[in-house]
């Protein structure tokens, strides 16, 4: 077992907060116990303090090295619509930054196409976006370079290291509103183990939905409920956009989808919809500087405007996610008085090694 035993779910509300703390000091060991007497519901501003401002603006030895510079690429899953209106905004602050350009890659293949840039001796991405455990390929060769966020004007709660907190991510159940009845809606992530979906849930490949639930569940109850899962026989999508495609047009009637992809499909017409389970899923996502990039400082640059209200407010609006610590973004509000789960900037290591584990069980069913 990767982690600390953990009181049953069923009997214990453990809460998100408190346990990451008895997790970053270190506190927890194998067989200790940790009850629900003193812990109180998590929320948003305790799973990432709510700011009372985002980012400021960065020193000018940051923005005249930019505008030296005067390119940025950004590597990251968004779609090139949804990028090219960010990076509009971004221009419209900083008109200086001329040449900007994004590669759309699928959240597993980003490490995986600057690692093998750097090996051929040519870096192209400049900045990078993705889930923690995503990113550690990238820190254990060096790609990662520094932040520098004290010119930036950071918050010190949106850094954790050279990364920075930009967006979340939350993740429920997606159904088709044609297949599945109000009344069959799961409302439970166990609801997903009932025998009727068995063959009939879309799942995305890469874990991190199932790893989220790890500091409120505990290991132990969270990889039972993962191997329960895989007996279930999902189908697996190396792609979230190609599972919620598949769940929109009825090829699947549910599945563990995004928020955020499911309320687009829905406002362009197609018959689906998203229940929050409870705890709701959520992945911080971060950004970072790519060592051997044409355009660093153009890159910090773009990583502290998405933390600014304006440039938080440019990325949920083509988007639909946002980072909720920034202070005028509707997930601040929509976060607000659920029992979230996650893992706080910081736990890079054990959301990968989680991570790990959850994906040779995935692939093992698949």
């Amino acid at each position: 077992m990767l982690t600390p035993h953990l009181p049953n779910r069923r009997r214990f509300g453990v809460v998100l907060l408190a346990l990451c703390a008895l997790v970053l000091s270190g506190c927890v060991e194998a067989g200790s116990d940790v009850t629900a007497a003193d812990k109180p519901k998590a929320g948003a501003d305790e799973f990432l303090p709510l700011l009372d401002e985002g980012s400021g603006e960065p020193s000018q030895e940051i923005q005249d090295a930019a505008a030296k510079e005067g390119g940025l690429v950004w590597y990251d899953s968004s779609t090139q619509e949804q990028a090219a209106q960010i990076m509009k905004a971004f221009q419209r602050k900083y008109p200086f930054i001329k040449e900007v350009s994004h590669v759309q890659l699928v959240a597993g293949d980003i490490a995986t196409r600057v690692v093998q840039e750097d090996q051929s001796g040519r870096s192209t991405a400049d900045v990078v976006s993705n889930a923690a455990e995503l990113m550690t390929p990238l820190d254990e060769r060096g790609l990662i370079a520094p932040l520098e966020a004290d010119k930036l004007a950071m918050p010190s709660d949106l850094v954790a290291g050279d990364l920075a907190v930009t967006s979340t991510t939350a993740y429920g159940i997606q159904y088709n509103t044609k297949l599945v009845a109000a009344q069959d809606v799961p409302k439970t992530w166990d609801d997903l183990l009932d025998p009727k979906w068995k063959g009939k849930i879309g799942l995305w490949s890469l874990p991190a939905p199932l790893v989220n639930l790890v500091p409120t569940w505990g290991g132990d109850e969270t990889q039972s409920f993962v191997k329960s899962l895989m007996a279930q026989q999902p189908q697996v999508f190396q792609s979230v956009f190609e599972m919620t495609s598949a769940i929109s047009s009825g090829q699947l009637p549910l599945g563990i989808g995004v928020d955020r992809l499911t309320s687009i499909a829905k406002a362009q017409g197609a018959p689906t919809d998203f229940a929050a389970a409870d705890p709701l899923s959520v992945s911080v996502l971060y950004s970072a500087v790519v060592q051997g990039g044409a355009n660093p400082n153009a890159a910090r640059l773009f990583i502290s405007w998405l933390d600014s209200a304006e440039g938080a407010k440019a990325q949920e609006d083509a988007t639909g996610r946002a980072n909720p610590q920034v202070p005028g973004t509707k997930v601040r509000d929509e976060y607000q008085g659920k029992n979230l789960s996650g893992w706080p900037p910081g736990n890079t290591d054990q959301v990968k090694e989680w991570a790990d584990a959850f994906t040779e069980l995935i692939q093992a069913a698949g």
